[in-house]
Formats: C-alpha cells, structure tokens, sequence
C-alpha cells in the first residue's frame, strides 16, 4: 500500500493594508493587518493606552484578539474607552511535496466559506478540502471568509427580556395565547401543550418561547446595532418547533427588507435548525434586525429560537506550495509467523543518505527512526505485534513514497488436559483441554506416543511419568504443557462372610463362597478350611469355589471353623488372608 504525505512551511499572504477606527469600535482584521485606533476628542490634554503609548491614535498589528484600553484627560477628568480588535487565524494548511502525477491534498481551516485558485485540476474550488493530481510544482492561494465577533446583544437570551423588541406580547406565566412570548428554560412551564424541550447554547439556560401569530411579517425579535458600511455580514439564529402542527414560518428583515428565503421549522419536536442569509450593508451605518413570522395558519405555529447571531464576514488568504518530486518504497511481501518467532522487515530498495521512519499503523506511533536504518526486527513476536507497519522515507527534503507491509502473528494454541490414571495394566484416560488446536502429539514419558486428542494409554510399570502434550493450529503454531502422573500397582479388596446359614434350609446364604467379579479376577488362589483341632476339613484352589458348611457329607450346624484364603491378583503379590467362619 502507498500513502502520499506532506511536510511543509508555510507563508501567509492576507490583504494587508491600514484600517483606520474610532475608539470604541469592534474592529475585526485578518491575522498580519495594521489596525489603527483614534482616540481623538475636543479639549483632551493628555492619552494613555495600554500599550504604553501617550499619543492620541495607535497603529497596531495584533496576532491574537486583543482589547486596547485609552485613558483620556479632558478638563482634568480621566475617561476610560476601549476597542477590542479580533484577529481572525486562517490557515491554508502547509506546503506539500509529492511525487510526480499523484495526488496532493490542500486543506484550509479557519473559515465559513472558500474559495482555490488557480481551479485548473481542483477537485472542488469551494471546499476547504480540495485534491490536484499534477506533475508541476505550483502555489495554491484560497481565499477565506469567516465570521467576526457577534454583534448581537443577549443574543443567547442568558440576560433575559432584554436588549431586544418585539411586536408579540410578553407574558411570563402563560403562552397560551397567540402573539405572546417568554424566556425561559422550559415551554411547558408556560403552555401544558408544549413540549419540555431545552435550550440551544447549553441545555439548561434561557431562550425565546413563542406562541406565533397569524399577522405575515409580525416582528418576533429587533434589535438595531452599529455597522461598517459596503461589509458583508451573516445573520443567523436556530429555532425548534416546541408542539407539534403547523410550523413557523421565518424569515429575516433588515432596515424593513426581507432578505433570504422563508425558514420553515423542522417538524420534529424540541429539533434545533440553525437558518442563516448572507447580506450587505451597503451605505449605511446602522441596521435594525429582525426576525418575522410569516405563517398566516391559525393552530399550532408555537416555536422558539435561540442564538442570534450577526457578524461581519471577513475574507482572508493564504497558500499553498506544491513541490513534486518522485521517489518510491519496497517492503516486500507481506509477513505471517507464529508468536514466539522472530520478524525482520526491511526496505528492499534502500537509498544511500535515506532516512526511514517506521510506524505501526494500527495506533499510528513511531516504533523506529529517523534513522538510516532501513530494517526493523522483533525477536519473539506476540498477537499485538499483528498490523500494518509503513515506512516513511526522506533523503534530501523530498519525501518518499509510503510503503506498508502486512504481519500476522497467529498465537500458538492454548494447551491444557486432565488425567484420570488407573493402576498398571489398566487404560488410563487422558482428556484434551487445548483450544485453537487441530493436531496433537502426546508422549507419555515411557516411550509411548499419541496423536489423538483424547487417548487412553496402559501404563506397563509402576513410577512417576512426566506426560507431555504438544498441540498445534491450522497454521502450524504450536503450545506444550508436562503434567507428572503417578503409576501404581491395583489394589484389590476380598470379601469373605463370616457366617454361613445352610441349616436354616431358608435358600438364603447357604454358600460360602466369593463374589464373582472378584473371582474373575484371581490368578493365584488356595483355600485351608479347618476345625478347631486343625484338622482341614475342605480345601481348594478354585476361586470360585462354593463350600455348602457340609463336612465328610454332613452338615454339623452351630460350628465355628477357621480358613486361611491365599489370593494373587494380576500383577500383585499374592496375599493371604485369615478369619473364622461360623455355621448355622
């Protein structure tokens, strides 16, 4: 991927010229203009500015908005006046290099309206954003208008009913008559009907709430302020309909003439709509302002508007140099690895007295550089380390193409099992845990292996066996875990009654004998019955036996004998057992 970018410098060509003004004008120039300020007055002895000055007029050249306070003696009284000059900062961004037949991006700041030239390869001449595709260096001037400082008193209505007329009548309990107005904070606090909508500036403050009349061109707000003759000037204000039906109809008048189209109120409730018109004065000095309603529908027509705002509109310029050059990239192919490996990217076509800078481009920080190094390395990647890396070049104050390489680090898979472990010469039962993994290699630490992901294994010898499971992803990265399980012998319990009941002749417990999967399972087995002289009365070697208390053929009840029971196991040493055995 190639990205085009821009360092740049930049030279500021603003109309300059010397404006001359009364004190106590608002004055309003572009950044870099001369400004100079009269405090001339019949019979005055003497002028003291806030600069220092003592002469009756200043001439400044303000970089930022600054009031310049006179103090004048006029028959031994002092008077204090003011002018308040606003510097109006526009911007048409920086001075570009690019590479020859791409795309430069201009970009200005700073104002309301905009206007490029020369507009030959402009994408749009009125935009405050504007791309030329060009081959030639070249200088871009735009000229751009914005607003001064708003003229309106209480224009925000924080104040009040105050500042302004109107031909509506103010009431401040109730609305619910036509022609009449309040400045509150909520309509519904003077009409059940309206809505609680809030005020434009902050949400919380004051604005005009009106219930409208039928009368075309009724004066809903006046005022008359102070203008600079052949100025043009904005006039703005936002409004919202505050009930449903029937919305107002605006416009704006200036010295009786309306000016700009009719405003219609959105029609959705408590929805502020900024309205403005573009306007000269001409050759007057002074301008009564209004905003009249033109609807002439009975019902409904309740609306409200808030920040009022006039200005003088003040076109400034700046520009752009765009210096083309042609230089390009190469990172190569892009990379994927697995975490833990090691990555080295580097500029495939590096140029001696180059520096590179490298950014990652999914936070946008510099990892690496300015320098002449034209590799970047990571030892042992992580999951994070995945995204686009760019490399900006320079050499000799031309900026190179950008170029971009891809990374994917793929994490290794999450190992983790269980182990159910039964006794030698038994299966024991391995459970796979792992997550993003599709192959398995367990080895059991006895030389055994498995490659399937739940395996059951015998274990031939007692001991401690450290198990080891290795699982690996789709894309070939691999996690490992050791678990050490402990191998024993299996232990196995007999069950020998101590009391047969063959005379009871009940059917019940007429056997001595062992429990069938017990006996399925002895290998090794001897049986010594004997009575109390020691003489053995029944012997056998058949773990299944079944001795029914009889001896030589004949059942003595209410006799205790005593047994020795020798039991080996599968891969257990053999064990005997001893105990007495009473018949019933």
């Amino acid at each position: 991927m190639r990205v085009l970018l821009f360092f740049i410098s930049i030279f500021l060509s603003c109309h300059l010229f010397s404006q001359s003004w009364p004190i106590g004008s608002i004055i309003t120039v572009c950044e870099g203009e001369t400004v100079t300020i009269r405090a001339q007055m019949p019979g005055a002895t003497s002028h003291l500015w806030s600069t220092g000055a003592t002469t009756c007029t200043i001439t400044v050249t303000p970089t930022i908005t600054t009031t310049y306070i006179v103090q004048i003696v006029i028959n031994g009284q002092t008077i204090v006046d003011s002018s308040t000059v606003y510097v109006i900062q526009v911007d048409a961004v920086e001075n570009d290099t690019i590479c020859s037949g791409e795309t430069a991006f201009l970009h200005a700041t700073g104002g309301l309206f905009y206007r490029w030239y020369p507009e030959t390869g402009l994408s749009d001449p009125t935009s405050n954003l504007v791309s030329v595709t060009t081959d030639a260096s070249g200088t871009y001037y735009c000229d751009i208008t914005s607003m001064g400082p708003n003229l309106i008193r209480n224009g925000d209505f924080e104040l009040g009913n105050t500042d302004f007329v109107s031909q509506y009548l103010y009431n401040n309990t109730s609305l619910w008559n036509e022609g009449t107005y309040m400045v509150g904070t909520n309509p519904q606090t003077y009409h059940s009907g309206f809505s609680p909508c809030q005020d434009h500036t902050t949400g919380t403050g004051n604005f005009m709430i009106i219930n409208g009349s039928i009368q075309p061109n009724t004066t809903i707000w006046q005022q008359v302020i102070q203008i600079v003759p052949n100025t043009d000037y904005i006039f703005s204000c936002w409004a919202q309909t505050v009930a449903a039906g029937n919305e107002a109809q605006l416009q704006f008048k200036i010295n009786n003439t309306l000016i700009g189209p009719v405003f219609i109120c959105s029609d959705t409730v408590c929805h502020w709509t900024q309205f403005y018109t573009i306007w000269n004065s001409g050759t007057t000095t002074n301008a009564t302002i209004s905003i009249v309603n033109q609807n002439q529908e009975a019902g409904g027509n309740d609306f409200a508007i808030d920040d009022v705002f006039f200005s003088e509109l003040k076109t400034c310029s700046d520009s752009v140099l765009v210096i083309v050059q042609n230089l390009q990239v190469d990172l190569g192919s892009d990379i994927v690895v697995c975490e833990g490996e090691g990555i080295q990217m580097e500029v495939l076509n590096p140029l001696e007295g180059a520096n590179y800078i490298w950014v990652f481009g999914n936070t946008g920080a510099t990892i690496q550089g300015p320098s002449t190094t034209h590799s970047y390395s990571i030892s042992s990647a992580t999951v994070e380390n995945t995204g686009y890396y760019i490399v900006q070049g320079n050499i000799s104050g031309c900026e190179m193409e950008v170029d971009t390489v891809e990374v994917v680090v793929h994490p290794n898979s999450e190992v983790d099992f269980t182990a159910q472990i039964n006794c030698i010469h038994n299966a024991s039962v391995f459970t796979n845990l792992s997550t993003g993994a599709v192959n398995y290699l367990w080895n059991f630490g006895d030389g055994g292996i498995s490659n399937l992901m739940h395996p059951t294994y015998v274990f031939e010898k007692e001991g401690d066996y450290e198990v080891h499971l290795t699982a690996s992803s789709q894309f070939g990265c691999e996690g490992s875990i050791s678990q050490t399980v402990v191998v024993r012998p299996c232990e196995y319990h007999i069950y020998v009654p101590n009391t047969i009941t063959p005379g009871q002749k009940d059917g019940l417990n007429d056997y001595l004998c062992l429990p069938p999967e017990t006996a399925s399972q002895i290998i090794t087995f001897e049986l010594f019955i004997v009575n109390r002289w020691g003489e053995v009365i029944y012997y056998t070697v058949d773990p299944t036996f079944m001795w029914d208390g009889k001896v030589n053929g004949k059942l003595e009840c209410n006799t205790t004998y005593s047994y020795r029971m020798r039991v080996g196991f599968p891969y257990s040493k053999v064990k005997q057992f001893v105990g007495k055995i009473h018949v019933l």
